[in-house]
């Protein structure tokens, strides 16, 4: 086991990979919701990507932040959707989402996140994707 100077262990990302992993699936259920602003949202050839953030709206400052990309038939079903709900409505910068994450339980696996739309704080729009 490789140590470094101070007697501290060595971690291969592999192995930290896995720490977090068990930490994350003792600690979480197989889901959990999340929020957050959309913000740096770019489109190219039907693929979306952005950075979810918690923002301080007091100090207007970044606390927190997650790159996201939703992909060309995902972001072609959710347009859809949202023009099916309300013509006005898009995905677009500084309009909060709620998200409901999947957690993998395989190594390979990535986070799936479905999103809900919250255009205005007083206005909940579900935003539900069928395959």
């Amino acid at each position: 086991m490789p140590q470094d100077s101070f007697n501290q262990k060595i971690f291969t990302i592999h192995e930290l990979n896995s720490l977090v992993r068990g930490l994350i699936h003792t600690a979480f259920p197989d889901s959990v919701w999340v929020t957050g602003e959309i913000q740096g949202l770019r489109e190219r050839s039907g693929i979306i990507n952005f950075d979810l953030v918690q923002k301080d709206t007091e100090k207007d400052i970044t606390l927190a932040k997650a790159s996201s990309v939703i992909f060309q038939n995902f972001s072609l079903r959710i347009t859809k959707r949202l023009r099916e709900i309300d013509p006005s409505l898009e995905l677009k910068n500084d309009v909060e989402v709620k998200g409901l994450i999947f957690i993998p339980r395989t190594a390979n696996s990535r986070c799936v996140l479905l999103i809900s739309i919250l255009p205005l704080p007083s206005a909940r729009l579900p935003l539900t994707v069928k395959n």
